[in-house]
């Protein structure tokens, strides 16, 4: 079964996603989006194409002069007008740099400068340019004016800085828009993401859906990141072992935030080069969280997680240091970005593996793994099926399928954690009903035990009156009957204690009830322990550990037929270890998912007996252990240091 379900989910989630990313391809790229276009370096718009479309992206036929930062003077006339190398189209080649049949001829680094003259209709009006990051100094000329400058481009004096943003400028006629820009910082160079051109409204309200659909989606990371930040804390307030896996997920969160809060970041505040450090760095780190709460999810092998997790460090180490180790260096840069990509690749294949052999191993958690990373690989392949891609307003496959992983991984969090929660609900509800029983039994005890001395006194007190009665007798005429009978009735002994198990006088009480219980089941029982009388385990808490593993063992008996059932009891001190052992014959029929035992009582439903004399025994340093030999014999052992306390 497991065997068909696999090649369904692949296939599906796959090809699913691609059809997702195919449409945002098709309807949320610059370079597909409807419009007029660049002809020889000349855009012509009418009022008729305004109206139609009111939003142009500036995609194709730039003037494009290398190794030149050129100015307005320099088209003004009275100079020699400079010849364009070429015309191209933003993204042709990534910058400014050039390649001639797949070898490259003119480097990312240096100087270049754009120009693009836009035919517009007579009357003055508004019209709003979009500049997105542009690599990695520029200034930015619109109609023989200075209108923004990005760092300083001069290459004697080259300081970079990018920002995305737009201006706004009157005009009528025609638009000059000239862009003199250098890169010496990166491998990404000039324009690299087409500008959009439009009537302000339109451009703005553009922008304005961009940035709230970031800040919406960051913001709801960042508070599930939260959320479980302090999950995390409340857990180490717990005695037994800290879940760490919350504080991974914190921290898969706000890398995801940093990799995709670029857009509000560089709007918002102009920076340098470093920030794509961060960028760079989260985008890593992303997959290192990932594998880390994979690994608790689907159990994923030592052996490889330790190659994966090693790969994984190395190059979030390689993130962060390579800003100094390549300086202005080109193929340090292109190195690295290569890197990157492999890295990519390395961490979806072997997330996508160990997914489906979670599955194949019945890790409850392992199929929505599986659906996430095909959906992430999916990102990964129509990245290179679909490489003229610019997003206008979600983002692009990888940040939208890393997005789909988290919210995954939290979906799969959240059912941990409730699960948890139930389990903790239930465990305190029996706790409950065992504190309500031992208060029963408290009660309970001390009357026995006052019967039990008023009886020893009424017997101390009838053999006097026995004694009393023969010497009334007459010896003359003594009756033998009478006087037999009197030496019958003192001679009976009056048992009225409960059976003697142990000195814990609440260990003995339950020893001596689920005693009872076998016998009105007719289960064999047999008990031996040795107990003090005080020890430093709470009474609720022993009852607890002892209770529900006398119950489950007795549960499982009573499917056996008569002559089968059998539960032995041990319990003893030795070396400040307790130990309990309880030992059963089952019916063969156990049932287990991600290492815990089902219910045989709620189909599907985590069994919560076992679980809850888990929790307590670890609440003292101590540990349990479940497991079943060949012939249907269930064993349960608990071991937890004690001392005795002194009454």
């Amino acid at each position: 079964m497991k065997q068909a379900v696999v090649p369904t989910l692949l296939l599906t989630a796959f090809f699913a996603a691609c059809i997702l990313f195919y449409y945002f391809w098709h309807i949320d790229n610059k370079y597909t989006a409807p419009g007029t276009q660049p002809v020889g370096g000349i855009l012509f718009l009418d009022n008729d194409e305004l109206v139609q479309r009111p939003v142009i992206w500036l995609v194709r036929d730039w003037e494009i002069y290398r190794d030149k930062l050129l100015s307005p003077a320099d088209f003004d006339g009275t100079n020699v007008k400079p010849v364009a190398e070429e015309f191209v189209f933003i993204g042709q080649y990534g910058g400014f740099e050039k390649y001639i049949n797949g070898v490259l001829i003119h480097s990312p680094h240096g100087s270049a400068t754009y120009r693009l003259m836009i035919d517009l209709p007579p009357e003055t009006k508004s019209y709003t340019l979009e500049l997105p990051e542009i690599y990695s100094a520029h200034r930015l000329y619109i109609n023989g004016l200075l209108v923004s400058e990005m760092g300083n481009p001069d290459p004697e004096n080259y300081r970079p800085m990018t920002r995305s943003g737009s201006v706004t400028v009157q005009a009528a006629g025609s638009i000059e828009i000239i862009v003199a820009v250098s890169n010496f910082s990166h491998f990404y160079s000039g324009l690299f993401y087409p500008p959009a051109f439009g009537l302000p409204e339109a451009v703005s309200h553009i922008l304005n859906m961009r940035l709230t659909f970031r800040l919406i989606v960051n913001m709801l990371a960042l508070v599930l990141g939260l959320l479980y930040f302090g999950v995390w804390l409340l857990t180490l307030k717990e005695k037994d072992k800290v879940d760490i896996s919350p504080l991974y997920y914190t921290g898969l969160c706000l890398c995801y935030v940093l990799y995709t809060c670029y857009p509000i970041v560089k709007t918002l505040f102009p920076s340098g080069i470093a920030w794509y450090t961060v960028e760079n760095f989260a985008y890593c780190a992303m997959f290192l969280f990932i594998m880390l709460i994979s690994r608790g999810l689907t159990e994923a092998s030592k052996k490889w997680f330790r190659f994966a997790g090693t790969f994984a460090v190395f190059v979030c180490s390689w993130a962060v240091l390579m800003p100094f180790i390549a300086g202005d260096n080109l193929n340090t840069m292109v190195t690295y970005s290569r890197l990157i990509e492999w890295y990519s690749w390395v961490c979806a294949v072997y997330l996508t593996i160990i997914a489906v052999h979670g599955v194949f191993r019945g890790k409850t958690h392992s199929k929505i793994m599986l659906i996430a990373m095909m959906v992430f690989n999916a990102a990964l392949i129509m990245d290179i099926m679909l490489p003229i891609f610019e997003p206008i307003i979600y983002g692009w496959f990888t940040e939208i399928a890393g997005g789909f992983v988290v919210l995954m991984i939290g979906v799969v969090m959240t059912a941990l954690i409730a699960g948890q929660f139930r389990s903790r609900l239930a465990m305190e509800n029996r706790v409950e009903s065992v504190s309500k029983m031992l208060d029963v039994q408290r009660a309970y005890l001390s009357l026995l035990e006052d019967k039990e001395e008023e009886t020893r006194v009424a017997k101390h007190d009838m053999r006097h009156h026995i004694t009393v009665i023969k010497q009334l007798i007459p010896k003359t005429a003594p009756n033998e009957k009478v006087t037999a009978y009197l030496d019958a009735v003192d001679d009976i002994k009056i048992q009225i204690s409960q059976m003697h198990y142990c000195d814990h006088d609440f260990v003995n009480m339950l020893l001596g009830l689920y005693a009872g219980m076998a016998r009105q089941q007719e289960t064999g029982f047999l008990i031996r322990a040795s107990l003090p009388a005080m020890i430093n385990i709470l009474d609720i808490d022993l009852c607890v550990i002892i209770s529900n593993l006398l119950e489950n063992a007795l549960e499982a008996s009573a499917k056996l037929p008569e002559d089968e059932r059998e539960v032995s009891v041990n319990i003893g001190c030795e070396l400040g270890w307790l130990g309990i052992f309880v030992k059963n014959r089952f019916d063969g029929i156990l049932e287990k998912k991600d290492e815990l035992f089902l219910s045989r009582k709620q189909t599907g439903r985590f069994g919560i007996g076992l679980v809850s004399a888990e929790t307590v025994c670890k609440k003292y340093g101590g540990n349990a252990n479940f497991y079943k030999e060949a012939e249907n014999i269930f064993h349960a052992k608990i071991a937890i240091p004690i001392w005795e306390v002194e009454s």
